[in-house]
């Protein structure tokens, strides 16, 4: 069977083949150590935590430094930049589609991402909001200013072994309008810096050249591994539409997006987009071995930030940074028909977890708190779109609520971190890991998703 062949373990949206480590010691891929820079741009940072990047209504602030506890060398922290105090005006709309994102990082991990934890953990004795799970010795250590990236630098090595091709084969289909992000812009002033902008996130179904037909083409693109491809995709031109999916809106009103925020902020020439937690993303997944064709990502603390040029005629270099429990990551590893009591299912929760190196939830680190959550750092780049119209969501289910097999069935055995709001998640993230005893709820809807965010970005 398919998920025999191959296993696919979707963290920060990635998918790994767990066959392919078959004689490959793992340790081969944590063995980097950086107790000094170049991994960062400051000395050891055993001290102080850091500012609070301006936390509150305010938005995103620089957060300042956090200081090496023996007097050295500080650390900058990158954040985003905060909120501009100017009266607000603008009536500019913009679209955009994401695509080309870059998982593949190499050793520019470093450079992609933002701090998340007030720390700068670099030395023999960093400062770290968490301590490793049991069997791994040494914490994760930042990249540059800070940044938390264990997505790049930790996990995605596994995933390229497992799937060489993987980033070609998601860019495939994000590029030719299957599932591509799509980033909506109300109010904009069209300058560096507008305090007050409306900006919601959607997802596409498909994407259709200017002057192509559009008739009968719902599910052209996600119509299973068999589907035959509509004619031409997006040339990304400025003149493509796009036609997004109905559950990213309530009652499918594109006016009452489900994935928004009235308040975020455009500062220094980028947008600064705080998400709500744990609403539904999707990855797309181009049929190498999962039939679904895309698969649930739900984030924590997530920050979108990308620059607009020429007036916000352009959108590039865009920034996700969030945080991924543990059990939101397994929760989506079901959807590949992977499930909890499957031998690969627990083959991959264990070599996801020396790559855990954050919280899940802001606030809750400490001397004695476990790691429970991977930090996650990409890019994309992005062009103007329009939007074709909102067409039906293909529904997916969770193959593992049905199982027959003696498989652990839906909602039962969740772990201590409890179950997920939109939908019991692989038992939520515990103290060490996640335990694999509960599963999601269907796949179609947008989970703990909320109306638009009326904060500003924190």
């Amino acid at each position: 069977m398919r998920r025999n062949r191959a296993a696919v373990l979707v963290l920060g949206g990635a998918t790994l083949a767990g066959c392919s480590l078959v004689g490959r010691s793992l340790d081969d891929f944590f063995a980097e150590s950086c107790e000094s820079p170049p991994c960062g741009t400051a000395g050891s940072a055993s001290g102080g935590s850091g500012g609070t990047a301006g936390s509150g209504s305010g938005g995103t602030g620089n957060g300042g430094s956090a200081a090496d506890g023996g007097g050295g060398a500080t650390c900058d922290l990158r954040k985003a930049p905060p909120r501009p105090d100017i009266p607000d005006d603008g009536d500019i709309s913009l679209t955009f589609g994401l695509r080309d994102i870059l998982v593949d990082q190499g050793n520019d991990w470093k450079t992609i991402g933002l701090d998340l934890d007030d720390r700068c953990s670099y030395g023999a004795n960093p400062d770290v909001e968490c301590q490793p799970v049991e069997g791994v010795e040494k914490s994760e250590l930042d990249g540059e200013d800070g940044l938390d990236n264990s997505f790049g630098h930790n996990l995605y090595p596994l995933l390229k072994a497992g799937d060489p091709e993987f980033e070609n084969e998601i860019n495939d289909a994000i590029n030719n309008g299957v599932t591509t992000p799509v980033i909506h812009i109300e109010g904009f002033n069209g300058n560096a810096n507008d305090p007050s902008v409306k900006v919601w996130f959607a997802q596409a179904r498909y994407a259709l050249r200017d002057g192509a037909p559009d008739s009968g083409l719902d599910g052209a693109f996600m119509g299973g591994a068999d589907a035959a491809p509509p004619p031409e995709g997006p040339a990304w031109d400025g003149n493509d539409r796009f036609f997004l999916q109905d559950n990213n809106f309530g009652g499918g009103n594109i006016d009452l997006p489900l994935i928004g925020n009235d308040n975020a902020y455009v500062a220094e020439g980028k947008l600064v987009f705080r998400v709500p937690d744990r609403v539904t993303m999707y990855l797309p997944v181009v049929n190498r071995w999962v039939d679904n064709g895309r698969i649930p990502m739900r984030f924590t603390d997530v920050l979108i930030v990308g620059k607009l040029v020429n007036g916000g005629k352009g959108f590039k270099d865009v920034q996700l940074t969030a945080r991924w429990s543990l059990g939101d990551a397994l929760d989506g590893v079901e959807f590949s028909g992977i499930c909890p009591g499957d031998g690969t299912f627990t083959l991959l929760e264990n070599a996801a977890r020396p790559s855990l190196d954050i919280r899940s939830i802001p606030g809750t680190g400490g001397p004695n708190a476990v790691c429970d959550a991977v930090s996650v750092g990409i890019v994309y780049q992005a062009g103007p779109i329009k939007i074709g119209g909102i067409v039906p969501a293909e529904v997916r289910e969770n193959p593992c609520n049905n199982r027959t097999d003696g498989g652990v069935e839906g909602g039962d055995g969740g772990g201590a971190g409890g179950s997920s709001s939109g939908g019991s998640s692989s038992g939520g993230s515990s103290s060490g890991g996640s335990s694999s005893g509960g599963s999601s709820s269907g796949g179609g809807s947008s989970g703990g998703t909320s109306g638009a965010a009326s904060n500003g970005a924190k």
